[in-house]
């Protein structure tokens, strides 16, 4: 439950940063630059599916067409799902099973 919750809160405070860039401010800028940000901390901190869920969190909540959807799944959600399972083997005596065989079923 608190993993689908962090999911929700990351997934939205990316969404908002993203939404930030329709004011046109040199700030609003830095922020959609910044926006896929809060996805990677919850992929490396809880693990690569609450990362992919947040990313599907933050794709819903901009509500943008199907296609744009899959389409913020797939490059937010799969970087940051590859980037911590990656991550997650390379840390001596922490690898999870979730990253270890997440990245067996993707050789």
């Amino acid at each position: 439950m608190q993993g689908i919750l962090i999911a929700i809160v990351m997934g939205a405070a990316s969404a908002l940063m993203f939404a930030s860039s329709a004011t046109g401010s040199m700030l609003a800028a830095f922020l959609a630059w910044l926006s896929p940000l809060p996805i990677m901390v919850a992929s490396l901190g809880w693990g690569s599916m609450i990362g992919l869920m947040s990313a599907g969190a933050a794709a819903l909540a901009t509500g943008q067409s199907a296609v744009a959807v899959m389409d913020i799944l797939v490059e937010l959600g799969g970087i940051a799902c590859v980037v911590s399972a990656i991550t997650a083997l390379r840390t001596p005596g922490q690898a999870t099973f979730e990253a270890a065989s997440f990245m067996q079923s993707a050789e």
